[in-house]
């Protein structure tokens, strides 16, 4: 992957205090996702998992990650680093427990009820 010449490259101060902060809040979500699936409360867990998932992987290119979630903005504003190709697989693992947490919760459709 070519960087884009326009593109300066983040400062490691802004990535690394950016990557701490989604790390925690990652971690955060993640242990209510816990804490909701012993209270077998799973579709709750599920979409909490998926949320941390999508926290997490934005750690792999933060200043990126952070920016891309403001409105109207559409390109990155710094050069990606090299394993910024992680955060897509986090997305998408993410999104599927998003979608199966709302899919228990009855958001989507009513799910089959139990004879």
């Amino acid at each position: 992957m070519e960087p884009k010449p326009d593109l300066k490259p983040a400062s490691r101060e802004a990535s690394l205090l950016a990557a701490i902060v989604l790390a925690i809040a990652g971690t955060i979500c993640l242990a209510f996702s816990l804490y909701y699936f012993l209270h077998l409360r799973t579709a709750t867990g599920l979409k909490l998992l998926g949320f941390s998932q999508w926290i997490l992987g934005g750690c792999f290119d933060p200043v990126n990650w952070l920016w891309l979630w403001l409105p109207f903005t559409f390109s990155e504003i710094v050069q990606s680093p090299k394993c910024s190709r992680y955060v897509w697989p986090f997305m998408l693992i993410g999104f599927i427990c998003i979608v199966i947490g709302w899919y228990g919760d009855g958001w989507l459709f009513e799910p089959p009820k139990k004879p």
